[in-house]
């Protein structure tokens, strides 16, 4: 129950950090795009890689924690992180296009990025598992030869 928990806190945060504040009045209109601003459809239009960096760190636990939770395949994890990362940004574009004026921008780069932070959790989460079970493993092994030792 300790992992739920903390998995759905993470994505109240992941929905906090990326949907609001969500302006919905006319006078702050002005701090917004307007809805063909607010589509970045071309990959790599601008570079900047605080942003990069940023969306693979706030996709990773999601990696990881999924991949937790559930057993994770490797076409299952890709599939769902796809998943992911569109609802992040297409509910971004949908919010933006139903108040009339964008505060957040869909953008192609966030949803590679966040796709790669999500799969690079999962790596994390197959190598954390691996370096648990061996060990886990060898820490039975010396269990055992202790074990006849004292006999």
């Amino acid at each position: 129950m300790i992992y739920f928990t903390v998995f759905y806190i993470y994505l109240a945060g992941v929905v906090n950090l990326t949907q609001f504040p969500i302006y919905a009045t006319e006078g702050m209109t002005g701090q917004g795009n307007s809805i063909r601003e607010g589509l970045s459809l071309l990959p790599f239009a601008t570079i900047d890689i605080k942003t990069y960096i940023l969306n693979i760190c706030m996709t990773i636990p999601f990696g990881c924690g999924l991949s937790f939770l559930t057993k994770a395949s490797w076409s299952k994890m890709v599939i769902v992180s796809l998943l992911f990362t569109l609802l992040i940004e297409s509910s971004q574009f949908i919010i933006g296009a139903s108040v009339g004026y964008m505060c957040r921008i869909f953008d192609v780069d966030d949803m590679l990025f966040n796709f790669v932070g999500c799969m690079i959790g999962y790596v994390l989460f197959l190598l954390f598992r691996k370096v648990l079970s061996f060990i886990v493993e060898k820490h039975s092994e010396f269990q055992y030869y202790l074990d006849t030792l004292c006999r």
